[in-house]
């Protein structure tokens, strides 16, 4: 029987390398998708490109 061989050690550097960034990329994706609203406060959406919003966030964390 023959050892299964996993890729060379700069094959997994790069993979591991690639992980990172994807992860990177994500984490900060959701923290500009999110916002935290204070308890007894109400939030409102500011957009560059067309100012406030009608959308009113209530309490809590709120994806926008």
């Amino acid at each position: 029987m023959t050892p299964i061989v996993r890729g060379s050690g700069k094959k997994r550097w790069i993979g591991f390398i690639a992980v990172l960034i994807g992860m990177s990329f994500l984490l900060i994706l959701i923290a500009n998708c999110t916002a935290v609203v204070e308890p007894g406060y109400k939030g409102v959406v500011f957009s560059l490109n067309g100012g406030l919003k009608q959308t009113v966030l209530d309490q809590g964390l709120r994806f926008h």
